[in-house]
């Protein structure tokens, strides 16, 4: 049995989904350039050395890179 066409989502709804993954795409990519800047608090208030500020940005950026590696399949 043929399935029934739905019809298109409100053209407002599809604009409010566009803005809500723009912001958090932007968040996404404040919050991963914003290690750098902070990196002299983190070692300074709690006391983390180069290494961890490192192995930080490592574990933040995996993740990351593969899924922007399989986004273009």
């Amino acid at each position: 049995m043929p399935e029934a066409a739905r019809p298109a989502p409100p053209r407002f709804f599809r604009w409010m989904v566009l803005i809500f993954v723009s912001l958090t795409m932007f968040g996404n990519y404040y919050v991963y350039d914003c290690i750098a800047p902070i990196a002299d608090l983190l070692a300074k208030q709690l006391g983390f050395s180069d290494s961890n500020i490192g192995l930080l940005q490592a574990i933040y950026s995996i993740p990351n890179t593969a899924s922007r590696m399989f986004s273009w399949c």
